[in-house]
């Protein structure tokens, strides 16, 4: 079975639909990790005090026959088509964990 890696970065505090969208799409779960972009500008408000744009970044691994619909269903909750609100793509995996346990031994 040939395995994929969704990975959706979205504005900080915005994945919690994204990761229920990717469930109720057929995926197993999702792994967030923050981060912050550097392209991204450092906005300077009262007394000197800076405050950078947080990212989510969101890791989704599916088998390869739920490309379509988890992905799809990733780029509707994140709201990607609306410019600035993020981005989503989808690698292959070579190997994983999944596979050994789709396949018995």
């Amino acid at each position: 079975m040939k395995n994929e890696l969704i990975i959706c970065i979205v504005e900080r505090g915005k994945s919690n639909p994204v990761c229920k969208a990717a469930v109720q799409a057929g995926a197993q779960g999702a792994t967030i990790v923050y981060g912050r972009g550097s392209g991204e500008l450092t906005y300077s408000f009262f007394h000197s005090l800076n405050v950078d744009a947080s990212k989510e970044v969101i890791y989704i691994l599916i088998p390869e026959t739920l490309h379509q619909t988890v992905f799809s269903a990733v780029c509707k909750a994140a709201e990607i088509a609306q410019k600035g609100r993020g981005i989503a793509f989808a690698i292959p995996v070579l190997e994983s964990s999944l596979d050994a346990i789709a396949q018995p031994e």
